[in-house]
């Protein structure tokens, strides 16, 4: 598109080269004083790339860890093969293992810088007048996200700079930038062809004459795309990676009744407060007036196409970081309303803006100090490493003493601990584990930062758990806060039915390692049968009754809280009989565990399991007796069921409270999913 003036009255004089050039620079100034504010910004996903390069420089390949082969436990392609060079390099000339955490830090800083300018170059094509490109730039210089995220070595910035590139690229029917940007856009982040598409479908919504020219630019990117994602699902055997198996799948199939750890705010709302509940309708009003404008209507478009992505997906990580490829076009378009205003009110609604962004860049940083416990970098610039890699820099001092290089571990912060320490990690939520990732089971906490298994020192072990028995993991890692709810509020001596014995806690307290005991689990590498889940958790179960009583879908959770593991507890003033079916094929169950059972008196509990034909297959009669009573019964041969009824028989008037029930067994996807995935004798 040629360069041109935007319509407005009175709106002044067309942008000079000096002030382009002068108001960039000063931009660009304030965003770099700004943004190293968060220069002790850290995240451990940053590390997860290297762990990949690491095995591709030892010829291992694509792969997070020996013990899985192939997995594709990242979601930037690109990134893993520029972290492999930088990798090289620093171990070429004997830098420190930080020092590509450092180089990608600097790379991110300046893809933020080049952000600012691409933006300020689309807006003076764009026709922006002065105080447009002040209110635009200002906006953007003082954004908390892409502040936070240029402080990172991930990728974020760095997408962000294509994005913006891409898009300017694609209004400037520069067609070969274009397309080497979408190709690089589709490689660098698994959601690029979400992007390209969007922007693509901005432009012909925004002119849509210009088909033969968008044409030009789509086909070769889709075409590298296809190829791309063909080659994805030949090589790792999946089309979803497992970050996205993880954490954004169960989103989509949206299973019923699971246990669903949503984020306590909308991803999109927790970013709109950063500025205030009227920013809302204050940006629809900036979209409004400058709707005439054509690449106004086309950030508009891409913007509602990709916010509404953004929100789907989320990210459990602070600074919003999807938000980050979204704020350049956020900022043209306040930009090119700002440019339509009479100049007076223009230098005025840039004045407005720059002071209500102001704003919002000091509720990011009092939220980074906050929520992050980080300090900012200008008022604490010698705290180095400590405070930079906090809280895994004591956890890293507690992990060399007790751990050598090709240790096996499991520890589900996968990137700075196995990558420093040169462990055989598992992640056990799945991001970069192959095996956790695609399970079939749903007795899991879903959560954005994939599936959660609990660890407790209850005698009946998760899947996941079970598969790091398989694998002989020798040390588990996990944070403390999550120990302490998981086991009543302490953290306990032992873990996973006594297989493995706390070992250390690090200097603050924040993390706890447990080594393995002496205590055989051979059978787990040998015998699939052992891997078991709970099928009767709520979401597995197509339908429940109490007494007889069928209750409605969506009173299963609130009525059988018990039934949700650790989720809830129940008291009932009688005799109780819940009916369950839990499937439509057979299933194999090879025990009955619950935590907690009491009753004044005692009683009996008994449990019958039906086939799909309706056959009783098994019946077990269980005394229970008085006060705090638990139940853990293991059938010698395991009983095929699809449905079971669970029958309490108290004294009259006795009461009854019940706490985590689980009927243990086997899926037949699950058991179909260890013979395809695992290898046993």
């Amino acid at each position: 598109m040629p360069r041109g003036r935007v319509e407005g009255r009175d709106a002044g004089p067309p942008l000079s080269d000096r002030a382009f050039v002068g108001l960039t620079v000063a931009a660009c100034l304030l965003f770099a004083g700004y943004a190293g504010s968060f220069l002790y910004f850290f995240v451990d996903d940053e590390a997860i790339p290297l762990v990949y390069a690491r095995n591709l420089l030892r010829g291992r390949g694509l792969i997070y860890t020996a013990l899985e082969g192939r997995s594709e436990g990242y979601s930037d392609f690109l990134h893993v093969l520029w972290s492999t060079v930088v990798l090289a390099f620093t171990q070429t000339v004997h830098l420190s293992r930080l020092a590509p955490l450092v180089i990608g830090k600097g790379v991110s800083f300046a893809a933020g810088i080049g952000i600012l300018v691409c933006t300020a170059g689309w807006l003076r094509r764009a026709g922006a007048n002065a105080q447009g490109l002040t209110a635009a730039l200002a906006f953007l210089a003082l954004s908390g996200p892409l502040a936070v995220w240029s402080c990172s070595s991930l990728e974020t910035a760095v997408f962000a700079l294509m994005v913006i590139g891409f898009a300017g690229a694609l209004w400037s029917d520069a067609q070969r930038p274009a397309v080497l940007l979408g190709i690089a856009m589709v490689f660098e982040r698994l959601d690029g062809v979400l992007f390209v598409a969007a922007l693509l479908t901005a432009v012909l919504v925004a002119v849509p004459g210009r088909r033969r020219e968008v044409w030009n630019i789509a086909w070769p990117v889709v075409v590298v795309s296809v190829a791309f994602h063909v080659w994805r699902l030949y090589f790792f055997g999946f089309l979803l990676s497992e970050p996205l198996a993880a954490k954004v799948l169960y989103r989509l199939r949206g299973t019923a009744h699971a246990i669903v750890k949503p984020d306590a705010v909308p991803y999109l709302l927790g970013w709109l407060r950063l500025y205030g509940v009227t920013a809302a309708p204050a940006f629809v009003t900036a979209v409004a007036v400058a709707w005439r404008i054509p690449a106004a209507r086309m950030g508009a478009v891409a913007l509602l196409l990709l916010g509404v992505y953004v929100s789907a997906v989320g990210d459990w990580m602070f600074g919003w970081r999807f938000t980050v490829a979204l704020l350049p076009l956020a900022a043209l378009i306040v930009g090119l309303a700002v440019s339509r205003a009479p100049r007076r009110l223009g230098w005025g609604a840039a004045a407005l803006v720059t002071v209500w962004s102001a704003a919002g860049a000091r509720t990011c940083l009092n939220a980074y100090i906050t929520e992050e416990s980080r300090p900012i970098f200008w008022t604490h610039p010698r705290l180095g490493a400590r405070a930079w890699l906090a809280p895994y820099y004591d956890l890293i001092g507690a992990g060399r003493r007790l751990m050598r290089a090709g240790d096996r571990v499991a520890y589900n912060q996968a990137g700075l601990l196995p990558y420093l320490l040169d462990l055989e990690n598992i992640d056990d939520l799945g991001i970069c584990s192959r095996f956790v990732a695609h399970l079939p089971t749903t007795d899991v906490y879903y959560t954005g930062v994939g599936r959660y298994s609990p660890l407790t020192d209850q005698p009946v072990l998760r899947t996941a758990h079970t598969y790091l028995l398989y694998q002989d993991v020798q040390f588990l890692i996990s944070r403390t806060d999550l120990l302490w709810k998981a086991n009543g509020n302490r953290i306990p001596a032992a873990l996973l039915d006594g297989l493995f014995s706390l070992a250390a806690v690090d200097a603050r307290g924040v993390n706890a390692i447990y080594r393995r005991t002496n205590k055989a689990a051979d059978g787990y590498r040998r015998d699939s049968t052992l891997f078991w889940e709970n099928i009767a958790h709520t979401s597995r179960l197509t339908r429940a009754a109490i007494d007889g009583k069928a209750l409605a879908p969506e009173a299963i959770g609130p009525e059988l809280p018990f039934l949700r593991e650790r989720s809830g507890t129940r008291t009932f003033n009688r005799d109780l009989e819940i009916a369950l079916r839990f499937g439509h094929r057979d299933a194999d169950v090879y025990a009955l565990y619950i935590r907690h059972i009491e009753l004044k008196q005692p009683g009996t509990l008994t449990l019958a399991l039906f086939d799909g034909t309706g056959r009783e297959t098994l019946r077990r009669t269980i005394p229970v007796g008085a006060a705090n009573f638990s139940v853990l019964e293991r059938f010698d041969t395991p009983a095929r069921a699809v449905a079971a009824l669970l029958r309490v028989d108290a004294a009259e008037g006795d009461s009854l409270t019940i706490e985590d029930v689980r009927i243990e067994g086997q899926s037949a996807s699950l058991r179909e999913y260890l013979r395809r995935e695992l290898r046993f004798p």
